[in-house]
């Protein structure tokens, strides 16, 4: 799952009415996938999955992971109910890199920051009106990883790796749009 903007989706369980999980991707891997399982280079904005019993389970994403061939790399989650959740019980972890978290105190359910995560407000352009591309003081410009960047362009069809802070270094950035 490469390149998206997931924004302003709800979990809900409705066998016993309440919230579930994964408000932007719940996923379940298989015990062995053919290869990694990618998500990479998307935005997460305002998704919810609050649980009235269990608490947060993963406004961004949600994961059952029978393996741990999952990735999830440059990705901008920011204003959910929660970040990333992996299911209470759940022994394997996925690799986490490079993504970028803003939602309060939950960014992390049982599971911590990956390499080169970082916490902090991405400052979209105009997140009110569904601007999610990234203003030039946004940390999270040139903060990837290019090695997760698997597509060419972004959703506005630029180049995916660009100079974006003038330091004559192309760097991805985090999330969907690149600056």
């Amino acid at each position: 799952v490469v390149g998206n903007v997931f924004r302003e989706n709800r979990a809900y369980l409705r066998q016993n009415a309440t919230g579930g999980e994964g408000g932007g991707i719940w996923l379940m891997t298989q015990t062995s996938p053919r290869g990694d399982v990618v998500i990479a280079g998307n935005t997460f904005v305002g998704n919810t999955a609050t649980d009235v019993f269990s608490g947060e389970q993963g406004g961004a994403i949600a994961l059952l992971p029978y393996s741990s061939r999952i990735v999830i790399a440059d990705n901008a989650m920011a204003f959910n109910s929660s970040g990333v959740y992996r299911r209470t019980g759940a022994t394997l972890v996925p690799t986490l890199r490079f993504n970028g978290l803003w939602n309060g105190a939950f960014n992390y359910v049982n599971l911590t920051a990956g390499t080169g995560d970082l916490v902090a407000d991405p400052l979209f352009v105009d997140r009110a009106a569904g601007n999610y591309r990234l203003q030039a003081a946004s940390p999270y410009v040139d903060a990837g990883s290019n090695a997760d960047a698997t597509r060419p362009f972004d959703l506005d069809g630029a180049p995916r790796v660009q100079d974006g802070k003038g330091t004559g270094l192309a760097v991805v950035d985090i999330g969907a749009f690149e600056f």
